[in-house]
């Protein structure tokens, strides 16, 4: 009997068993699925041979777009901050 904790993973033609909280399966498929695709994209690019050398320049990428959206994420943060700052000192004024 398998475990239900235990998800297969298939990446580049590879099957990998990772124990994983029944909660959260559904969004580690989703991510395997997505690291599948870049890492078949890269692949089939032809601009670099090997099951590593590609696996560390798709998690590279992944880890790049990853700090740019925390980056994002932390500006928008701020913004909204700012206006929501902006705004209550704005109705602020107006009770007075």
């Amino acid at each position: 009997m398998s475990d239900p904790r235990q998800v297969s993973l298939h990446i580049l033609d590879r099957e990998y068993r990772v124990a994983c909280p029944p909660e959260e399966r559904q969004l580690l498929l989703k991510a395997a699925d997505l690291l599948n695709q870049r890492m078949e994209e890269v692949r089939d690019s032809g601009k670099l041979i090997g099951f590593e050398r590609i696996a560390v320049m798709v998690a590279l990428n992944l880890a790049y777009q990853n700090l740019e959206a925390e980056a994002f994420s932390d500006r928008l943060g701020q913004a909204v901050t700012q206006r929501l700052e902006h705004l209550r000192l704005a109705l602020a004024a107006t009770e007075t």
